[in-house]
């Protein structure tokens, strides 16, 4: 191959990879440096996992920007990797433009490596592994490749809980790509070590997780559609049940007076999220006693109260999953309403995070925005599923609709529609657009010629 061209194209990949790096460092953040969940992992907090709190320690906990410069620079290289699949495959240059535009100006995704949290290496590491699936049948080292993806997926499991699920879907993928099965195992082998790695640097004599509170929030919203019938089945736990109806009631009857789902969808999210943290501030001294001496397991009670209203929990579902599409809801259109008529106002407005202060206009505009890109995946993934039921030729990279649907249900079903779990699949929503626009705009070229 002609040296000029691989020293240009050399060149021209740095030049990309420096631009993406310099648009991310220069991006305003909405968020703080240091958020409410923070602290958690500076701490090694037992409920976090111990991986990310081991990256803050060996770079230095007293000296964050060091933390912040090399998320910076992940990020940039992973959104790199997802621009040069499109550039590899021939993409429409503007298609290539426009994606670099959309995930770059995403203020709201690149906000995430300038904050202490999981989400920028998370996120990262989904574009890396999403890549790799991508170019695998390209590539010419696929033993090499292999193992890259391993890591990808073994430190997703290791930085969140609900990576186990997101490198699952991915490693089937992997697994009906990959014509040599031969190279199965080797994906296997980093994951496997830095599981133990992560259990190594695990200092706390018992494992402990966030997930307990988000089954207390989905009992709180849930016990609302109970009847004294059903409380009485629940044994020991009648007067908790009662008291959290009271509760879970209230809200619910203020919640089904508003039309608008933006705001409803926000609202119903937000409480759940105020049940999981907030929940003995809106009690009174003998309500929080006899919470505090009600014994149970969160999942177990949880599990009977879906199997009493099963239908109650695919709404509730169903409303989140739709709210994450939805940022801003309560920002834009709270004040619409009687301030007076809304429940636990003062605890409300502690759980949407804790956001820098920006324009209005902003939020409404990534309200339309985040609208518009679920209507556009929506109809993509519908015609997706259309041709698996009328058996037509599959096309392996839209199996990546799945691993985006499966990571937002499961996200829906165990917690709440926050717009920070909609950004770890953002760049592959994205990619998934775009796929078959620039499949038309191949055809539109052909049938000028």
């Amino acid at each position: 191959m002609n040296k000029t061209y691989i020293s240009n194209k050399f060149i021209f990949n740095i030049s990309i990879f420096s631009l993406t790096i310099l648009c991310i460092y220069f991006s305003p953040s909405l968020f703080h440096t240091l958020e409410f969940d923070s602290p958690s992992y500076i701490a090694n907090d037992p409920n976090r996992l111990s991986f990310y709190p081991f990256i803050i320690d060996l770079l230095g906990s007293n000296n964050l920007n060091f933390l912040i410069i090399l998320q910076i620079i992940f990020m940039a290289l992973s959104t790199f990797c997802l621009l040069k699949v499109l550039i590899d495959k021939r993409f429409s240059k503007y298609l290539i433009f426009l994606f670099f535009f959309l995930i770059n100006l995403n203020f709201f995704y690149t906000s995430f490596s300038k904050t202490i949290l999981t989400e920028s290496f998370f996120f990262s590491f989904i574009n890396f592994a999403t890549s790799i699936i991508l170019s695998l049948e390209d590539s010419k080292n696929k033993k090499l490749i292999s193992l890259c993806f391993g890591v990808c997926i073994g430190c997703l499991i290791i930085l969140r809980h609900e990576g186990l699920v997101i490198s699952t879907i991915l490693y089937v993928m992997f697994f009906f790509h990959t014509k040599n099965k031969k190279l199965l195992i080797l994906p296997l082998i980093p994951v496997f070590f830095l599981i133990l790695f992560e259990n190594h640097q695990y200092k706390h004599e018992e494992r402990k997780s966030v997930i307990d509170r988000s089954f207390k929030g989905k009992i709180f919203m849930l016990s609302a559609f109970l009847d004294d019938d059903q409380i009485k089945e629940f044994e020991n736990k009648e007067e908790y049940l009662l008291i959290i109806r009271e509760k879970s009631r209230l809200i619910f009857n203020f919640l089904n007076k508003i039309n608008n789902p933006f705001l409803k969808y926000s609202l119903i999210s937000d409480y759940e999220g105020l049940a999981q943290y907030q929940l003995e501030d809106i009690l009174n001294e003998d309500e929080r006693q006899t919470i505090k001496s009600t014994e149970f397991v969160e999942k177990e009670l949880l599990i009977k109260i879906i199997k009493k209203n099963p239908y109650d929990f695919f709404k509730l579902t169903l409303s989140h999953y739709l709210g994450l599409w939805m940022p801003g809801g309560k920002q834009i259109f709270l004040d619409k309403i009687d301030i007076q008529e809304v429940p636990y106002l003062r605890q409300l407005k502690k759980t949407s995070g804790n956001l820098k202060p920006f324009n209005k206009i902003i939020t409404i505009f990534g309200l339309i925005y985040f609208s518009i890109i679920m209507v556009l995946f929506f109809f993509v993934s519908i015609n997706y599923f259309l041709k698996i039921i009328m058996k037509k030729k599959k096309i392996f990279i839209y199996n990546l609709i799945i691993l985006c649907h499966a990571h937002l249900i499961v996200i829906s079903m165990l917690n709440i529609a926050s717009t920070r779990y909609l950004m770890a699949i953002y760049p592959v929503v994205i990619l998934m657009i775009f796929f078959p626009v620039n499949n038309l705009f191949k055809k539109q070229k052909i049938f000028k010629k």
